[in-house]
């Protein structure tokens, strides 16, 4: 297929949009705060529960300004509805964790400039009555139900004053959906609180719920409100004057509630509002969606705006009523203020809500024309509510389907454990405009079918290759001895992975980057980040130019990659140190760094390198100019030896009001960190240091080859440096740095001039031999380290080079010069500015060769469906919990921290029932992998972390409709063998390396009987992948711990690892195996009948494990394992994959089938073997209940081992026929 360009349409923008606000932040988590005292005032949530808050401390100028967010989430208007709702975040604190801030809660001074730095605080909501009832009722099983949502508000803003609320000088009550309307209950309050010169005001966001007949004549919202008021004992927050003359339920209603508010507010809302209009223009289902056409929507618009419009007259207040097809825009980025925010009156929501709120514009009243009139809402109505198009073909139903259940269920409210993902924005194809049909106009079909399959593509785009490998953490050795330390003394890391085949002798060693710190008070927070201490680093994923999937980075995805970590913050070129404000020191010891890794590598095998390419981003873009030379010298001439700076040059520019930013900062790192040792002496001769610190002086000094690659629209140097926050007047420039394709012609004048002196700074390269140069005119900041920029569908093209094309025509001499400098985006089209700049060229995807669109596009699909389609409440993070005097018992892990677990109780039906799930991540079989092994996450649980519950562990009824109430337990792997081993042995550096899984296994499992597994009535044990053969391994332990009555059964999953010869002849996995057993004593699990007649490595593997094994179990496994068929059926790299048939992946499934054949003849025993190229399929949601997850037998996953464990039917023994006769495999194998 030739490959075509062109410009992005705006629903592509979106879509590109939405992707990057996915990735291109990252938000604190908020921890919770349970109220004081609680029950002690009757404030406690519908189970009793103290309820919670989360309070960000404001700074700054917002030191004495407060805002306050209530929580919404629907209500519950019936005992029944109430007592399902104690069971989780909605009813209780107990399943509450921590929340993201973002939308108007975001601390993004960029994002929320008017109100970042106040005092934020998030109020949960766990009563489903808008904070607003008093009362209790007996619930179905005896207990008692608190409907006490007035006192929780009392209460939590009683606590708030006397942490500051009290003083403050600014404050806004806000809340979406319920907490919308209950902002609306609570605004009169919320004012009288503050004496009269406090601006304090009201901010309801989709609050306005409207009192309206459903389709089938019924009044929905009605019926939901009457029983919450009656229910909940709902009149103490009601208008006394309302009361007098109508039922408390007409009382509740917002149409009622504004006119007796007297305090300023502002009514943000869509009037077509996507929650009411789902399902409360129709209750009973999607049928009657299909009938009604666009004036069903106007009439709820026109009921809408009728009731506000007693609004319009009221001095102070404000409207923002746009016709986008949404729910909650506050508490959201994207539409909150980007790019797919709503525009009212040329403001965005954040604009009108500032400008209203400081009174900076004389009236905020902006009500929206009819839809679809206003082209800035990234949400549009479905295309299934105005009746389908004669020619939409049947098999893409379940756009219909399964977004709009999505949508309402991620609606129901905009925080919850995590934030959901925005609502959809791109489910709808779009007909041909009214003006050129001539007919009425209705809603969107198919204008966002190209722009959803490319946007597909980009998420799923390594479905066809292995995930990026996740590379391990290695301390410096004797750091401390070289004096070569991060900020806080911590020895400094990095990543390395080997090369392999023709790679073996290449090297490529890539300098992390992370801005600098020119100040005591910035390196002494920086010191308490991961970029000033080894301590907060963890394990890196390799991507881009550090892959190694071949087909992303054709030409060094074998080499030897090293990632080395930043923490000094002066581009590892700093050598002195300073006290701290504390009185500790701060190391600035870069150099220092730089040169000790080097050396540890050079011993590594660097110096034997026959080629090498250092590389770095950002400031590690900045530090490859600065070591360039130095690791060129390293080197004999003979080795080819280059540099490969990525965004690295900055520019010594003055910002729009005139101050020189960039000089600042590396005039106070250079100074503070005495760097001049790695500054040209030519250079120091004749300037100030700062100067030879800036990129434009380097390039004169040095002589390795050198390829640069940068934009000339360098996004951070143009947000940071040139056109920052507070450098010019309101926010004139906001929209411009945000996205380039809103700058104006006077704006762009100014990038442009920008680009010219970039380019005057890089003009002596064009004269260099033997450099490069890669100059787009993209708006982007760091390109080779992700895979998307460096090599994809979106990767910019330079004389019909992408970036990873260029770099290696140049390195490997294939093109006789690389030197492509962009041209200027056009100044007389925005739109076509932005295009280009964010583009360059876009590529129309191909779809993989032998594969049929349709089911591609299924799958594609299914597998976005699975990102955002969530139900109600996002996978619960579970803490972890270590084991008491693990020390004590010998039950440690390989560093000899004490391993973990993570316990998430069971409830309801479940509560003795328990599935103890044992985690994986293959095994160590040498000194050398076990000593890297301890200094990572399965090694140590120094480096743990909470995890999240999904799959099998998920508590969501729906997904996981037989397990969700159990006790479910995780166990951490941290020995390296299976939970198998019982040794010791003494590490290369002197210390022991403890071989304990036995111990742990029996360890935890003796904490997990006191604390209720012993009293199980059910109980599974499974695990996955090395927790899948753990399972195995201890099947027989664990189901001999319980009575004959208790159901204890065993579910390994992808745990059945084969000894297979790969295509060279070797067999990999029996090597593995053997240096795992005899290296960590694994003996005493094992069966004894096996180990009198084979060796222990043989008994090891799950073939002869199962003859022994009693308990009943069900394997579940792929024929085709992606893991073991990825490396082991070639254990030499990618290359020789592309040469192998069907026919090996098929002698791989006979000699699974032939292991296994023993199993057909147990009794309560279940085989689930599927065809799909997959590893462990229990604990993702995709694989294991979803539209997704393969089938066999009628049942998908979750359903086959839910009916063999109940014993629901007969067997449960299915085995997939051969590769690819399963269409329901959502993983295939690689093409």
């Amino acid at each position: 297929m030739a490959a075509t360009s062109g410009k992005l349409r705006p629903p592509f923008r979106l879509l590109l949009l939405l992707l990057a606000a996915a990735v291109a932040r990252s938000v604190d988590g908020v921890e919770l705060t349970l109220l004081t005292g609680a029950r002690e005032k009757g404030a406690v949530c519908l189970d009793g529960s103290p309820p919670g808050y989360h309070l960000q401390r404001g700074f700054g100028s917002g030191e004495h300004s407060w805002f306050i967010h209530l929580q919404g989430g629907a209500w519950c208007n019936t005992i029944e509805d109430c007592s399902k709702r104690k069971m989780s975040a909605y009813g209780s604190s107990k399943f509450m964790r921590a929340v993201e801030f973002n939308g108007i809660l975001s601390n993004d001074q960029q994002l929320n400039s008017d109100f970042y730095n106040w005092n934020r605080v998030f109020i949960r909501y766990c009563d489903g009555a808008s904070f607003s009832g008093d009362g209790e009722a007996q619930d179905q099983d005896g207990s008692t139900l608190h409907f006490r949502g007035l006192r929780i508000w009392e209460a939590v803003i009683n606590e708030l004053m006397g942490k500051g609320l009290a003083t403050a000088k600014q404050a806004i009550l806000s809340g979406c959906s319920a907490g919308g309307l209950a902002a609306l209950l609570h605004c009169n309050d919320f004012y009288a609180r503050f004496s009269k010169e406090v601006s304090a005001k009201c901010l309801p966001d989709a609050g306005f719920f409207l009192d309206i007949e459903d389709l089938s004549g019924e009044r929905h919202m009605w019926s939901v409100f009457n029983g919450t008021v009656h229910l909940q004992n709902v009149t103490q927050v009601l208008s006394k004057d309302c009361l007098a003359k109508k039922d408390p339920t007409e009382c509740f209603f917002p149409a009622e509630l504004v006119k007796s508010i007297t305090a300023p507010t502002l009514i943000l809302n869509s009037a077509y509002d996507s929650w009411q209009m789902d399902p409360f223009l129709d209750s009973h289902g999607p049928v009657a969606k299909l009938t009604f056409e666009i004036v069903v929507p106007h009439k709820s618009k026109n009921k809408f705006v009728d009731d506000i419009e007693v609004v319009k007259d009221k001095k102070d207040w404000g409207l923002f009523i746009d016709s986008c097809f949404t729910h909650c825009q506050t508490p959201f980025d994207i539409s909150w203020n980007s790019q797919a925010s709503p525009v009212l009156g040329n403001k965005t929501v954040a604009e009108a809500i500032g400008d209203w709120y400081f009174e900076r514009s004389y009236e905020v009243k902006e009500i929206d024309c009819e839809y679809p009139c206003n082209s800035t809402c990234s949400s549009q109505l479905p295309r299934f509510y105005i009746g389908l198009d004669p020619d939409y073909h049947p098999s893409l139903n379940i756009y219909a389907g399964l977004f709009d259940e999505a949508a309402a269920a991620d609606h129901l409210s905009p925080f919850r454990d995590r934030p959901p993902s925005p609502p959809p924005t791109s489910y709808v194809f779009c007909p041909p405009r009214a003006a050129e049909t001539g007919e009425m106009p209705i809603l969107p079909r198919r204008r966002y079918a190209e722009p959803l399959l490319l946007l597909l593509l980009a998420a799923v785009a390594r479905s066809t290759a292995a995930a990026p490998d996740v590379v391990e953490l290695i301390l410096l050795t004797g750091a401390q001895e070289k004096g070569a330390v991060c900020l806080d003394g911590s020895p400094p890391g990095y990543h390395l992975q080997r090369g392999f085949g023709s790679g073996e002798h290449s090297w490529l060693i890539y300098l992390e980057g992370g801005a600098w710190c020119d100040t005591i008070e910035s390196c002494s927070n920086r010191k308490t980040t991961e970029l000033g201490s080894s301590k907060l680093m963890e394990a890196q994923e390799f991507e881009g130019i550090l892959s190694n999937n071949q087909t992303v980075n054709s030409d060094f995805y074998n080499w030897n990659k090293v990632v080395i970590r930043y923490c000094d913050g002066a581009s590892f070129s700093g050598n002195a140190e300073a006290q701290d404000q504390d009185g500790s020191t701060l190391h600035f010891r870069g150099l220092r760094i730089w040169q000790a890794v080097l050396d540890e590598l050079m011993e590594k095998g660097l110096a034997s390198a026959k080629q090498a390419l250092l590389s770095g981003c950002s400031a590690g873009g900045l530090a490859t100019l600065l070591h360039c030379n130095d690791f060129h010298a390293r080197f004999p001439k003979e080795v080819s030896a280059k540099c490969l700076p990525d965004a690295g040059i900055f520019l010594d520019i003055e910002d729009l009001s005139g101050k020189r930013l960039m000089w600042s900062v590396f005039n106070g790192t250079v100074q503070l960190q005495n760097v001049s040792e790695v500054l040209p002496k030519d250079c120091l001769a004749k300037k100030d240091r700062t100067e030879c610190f800036l990129a434009t002086e380097l390039v004169k000094s040095i002589t390795a080859p050198t390829l640069i690659v940068n934009s000339a629209y360098d996004s951070w140097q143009i947000r940071d440096t040139l056109a920052p926050v507070g450098s010019y007047p309101g926010r004139s420039w906001l929209n411009c740095t945000n996205d380039i394709g809103n700058c104006n012609s006077t704006q762009m004048e100014v990038l442009n001039g920008f680009r010219k002196k970039f380019l005057d700074g890089v003009k002596v390269v064009k004269d260099k031999k033997d450099w490069g140069l890669f100059i787009d005119s993209c708006f982007m900041h760091c390109q080779t380290k992700y895979s998307i920029s460096w090599s994809s569908q979106f990767s910019p093209v330079l004389g019909n080079m992408t970036i990873a094309k260029a770099v290696g025509d140049w390195y490997f001499e294939r093109s006789k010069t690389v030197k492509e400098i962009d041209c200027e985006p056009p100044t007389h089209h925005t739109r076509a500015a932005h295009d280009m700049a964010t583009s360059s060229k876009l590529r129309s995807p191909v779809l993989p060769r032998r594969r049929l669109a349709e089911p591609f596009l299924l799958l594609l699909l299914l597998l976005l469906l699975a990102a955002v389609a969530r139900p109600t409440a996002a996978a619960d993070v579970v803490e972890l919990t270590l084991l008491a005097g693990a020390q004590e018992k010998g039950a440690v892990c390989l560093d000899g921290s004490p391993p973990g677990y993570h316990l998430q109780r069971g409830f309801g039906s479940g509560e003795h029932s328990w599935l103890v799930f044992l985690e994986g991540g293959a095994w160590c079989n040498s000194i050398e992998s076990c000593s890297r092994r301890k200094m990572g996450v399965y090694g140590s649980s120094k480096f743990m972390k909470a995890a999240e519950f999904n799959g099998i562990l998920s508590n969501d009824q729906q997904l996981n409709s037989d397990f969700y109430n159990w006790n479910k337990v995780a166990i951490r792997y941290c020995d390296g063998a299976s939970f198998s081993g019982d040794a010791e042995a003494q590490d290369k550096d002197g210390s022991t390396l403890h071989f304990r899984g036995l111990r742990i296994w029996e360890a935890v499992v003796d904490e997990l009987m006191g604390k209720g597994l012993a009293t199980a009535k059910q109980a599974i044990l499974s695990g996955c992948s090395a927790g899948g053969l753990a399972a195995l391994l201890h099947c027989n332990d664990f189901h001999a711990r319980f009575p004959k009555e208790v159901s204890a059964k065993c579910l390994p999953d992808a745990g059945f690892f084969l000894d297979v010869e790969d295509l060279s002849g070797e067999r990999h996995m029996w090597s593995v195996f053997n240096g795992t057993v005899h290296l960590q004593n694994v003996r005493e699990v094992l069966s004894k009948d096996c180990l009198t007649k084979k060796d222990p490595t043989e008994c090891f593997f799950p073939a002869e494990l199962v003859k022994s094994i009693t308990a009943p179990t069900l394997i579940l496994n792929s024929a085709y394992d992606s893991w073991q068929m990825d490396p082991f059926l070639d254990s030499h790299g990618p290359v020789a994959k592309l040469t192998f048939g069907i026919a090996v992946p098929h002698k791989s499934k006979n000699k699974f089938v032939d292991d296994v054949e023993i199993v057909k003849d147990k009794k309560d025993w279940g085989l689930f073997i599927d065809s799909c190229f997959t590893h462990c399929q229990t604990p993702f949601n995709i694989s294991w209940s979803s539209q997704a997850s393969p089938v066999l037998g009628s049942k998908t996953v979750a359903e086959a081992v839910g009916d063999w464990y109940f014993e629901r039917s007969y067997e449960v023994k299915e085995i997939d026929c051969e590769y690819p006769c399963n269409p329901t495999c959502s993983s295939q194998l690689p093409t």
